[in-house]
């Protein structure tokens, strides 16, 4: 009943009455749990190294999430996966947590099982609600020996009953998304994002999910004062894609020998 309740004030999927109004093909895929659920594909180059697996806030859907996906491809030169959770935008079934974990799940054996991506091309980039499945698959990859190329994770939360509650310390029975026990267990490197002016999920929640980290140097964080929860003005949306590029570069081992042969024609050029 307390599951239900939560349920309804977190999954808050936008009206989508006229369907996609998109520019791309929308993608179908099946989930271990019965549901149907919708994909696109954003292909930057064939020559581009890694994919970003995104899986996005709990009042979006790929119409309203389309722009900022275009912007990560284009300034971070990745292809981009993202996809609707179950009851979002034309996905069938109803969005709960389990269905998070189901539809991510599908989404991640399309890309390696059908466009045969490696893991170690892989990133995953959960931003708010989207950090949940994407803590999920990442401690999952990790359990089953998959190398992810790696997890940003972009106003995430330490787990849902946090974000309303004191802390105890420990994750209670029931508690939703426990990003923060989840975490402990991720083998690739992290990106965390969080502004320190969030009015939804506390900046707090950021600090804990850095320090709980099992790798720190193979993390980087990022923040800004005027950052707020939905909205990046001014600078910041730049200054964080610049962030996340030097993520890549320094960390992700794929975007790193992608890298060397223009390093290499450069060196040659001097």
């Amino acid at each position: 009943m307390v599951n239900g309740l939560v349920n309804r004030v977190l999954f808050r999927p936008p009206h989508c009455e006229d369907g996609y109004d998109l520019p791309t093909p929308i993608i179908k895929l099946n989930t271990s749990r019965g549901n149907t659920i919708s994909a696109i594909y954003l292909r930057r180059s064939a020559k581009t190294a890694l994919t970003l697996l995104y899986s996005h806030e709990n009042g979006e859907d790929l119409n309203t999430s389309y722009r900022y996906l275009r912007k990560l491809s284009s300034c971070l030169n990745v292809n981009v996966m993202a996809y609707d959770y179950s009851g979002y935008g034309e996905s069938t079934g109803v969005p709960s947590e389990l269905n998070c974990y189901a539809d991510i799940t599908a989404v991640y054996e399309y890309l390696t099982k059908e466009k045969k991506i490696p893991p170690e091309h892989i990133i995953l980039y959960g931003r708010s609600l989207g950090s949940g499945p994407s803590c999920y698959l990442a401690e999952e990859a990790a359990c089953n020996g998959h190398h992810l190329a790696g997890l940003v994770l972009h106003a995430a939360f330490a787990s849902i009953y946090r974000i309303v509650m004191p802390d105890p310390g420990f994750t209670v029975i029931g508690d939703m998304f426990p990003n923060i026990d989840r975490i402990k267990c991720v083998k690739c490197p992290v990106f965390i994002a969080h502004g320190e002016a969030d009015e939804i999920i506390p900046f707090k929640h950021a600090k804990e999910l850095l320090a709980a980290t099992p790798n720190r140097s193979k993390t980087m964080f990022f923040t800004r004062k005027q950052m707020s929860h939905n909205v990046l003005e001014g600078t910041i949306e730049a200054d964080l894609m610049e962030a996340i590029n030097d993520f890549m570069d320094y960390h992700v081992l794929a975007r790193r020998l992608w890298m060397k042969p223009a390093v290499a024609k450069l060196h040659r050029l001097k």
